[in-house]
């Protein structure tokens, strides 16, 4: 693809984790300068994965890692240009409330768009949180 940089992935040395409550070993996958385990799905789509990623650089950077599958999409290749143009032109009003892409890359069999992260466990236990804590400080001061 034109709009993205190429590039080579890797298979890491799989790393074991803990997943509800069992030792599990994860395979990490190497694109560019990002990571990310397929175990760690934040969403997908039609022609897509996204999954939570890092920087492995700096492990603390999260972000997320859409995972773009080039076989039999041509429809959708011409709609993932249009996306990540879309996105660069986005990324650089540099807007609090816009979600950056960090980088485009291109292998052959898939097309990977890295973008900035929102979600951490912070801001989804405030969501899901919030609410009972609002009702039990009613509660204890009443």
């Amino acid at each position: 693809m034109e709009t993205c940089r190429k590039t080579s992935v890797y298979i890491l040395e799989p790393k074991m984790s803990v997943v509800k409550g069992k030792l599990v070993k994860m395979e990490v996958i190497q694109v560019g300068e990002y990571e990310f385990t397929k175990q760690d799905i934040i969403g997908h789509g039609a022609f897509a994965m996204v999954y939570k990623g890092r920087k492995r650089r700096n492990p603390s950077q999260s972000v997320a890692v859409k995972v773009v599958t080039k076989k039999g999409i041509q429809k959708a290749s011409e709609i993932l240009v249009k996306e990540i143009k879309i996105l660069r032109e986005l990324t650089a009003l540099h807007h609090t409330n816009l979600v950056a892409m960090h980088d485009c890359m291109d292998s052959p069999a898939y097309v990977y768009v890295v973008m900035e992260s929102r979600i951490s466990p912070i801001n989804m236990d405030w969501y899901i949180y919030q609410p009972y804590m609002d009702a039990l400080i009613w509660l204890l001061t009443t």
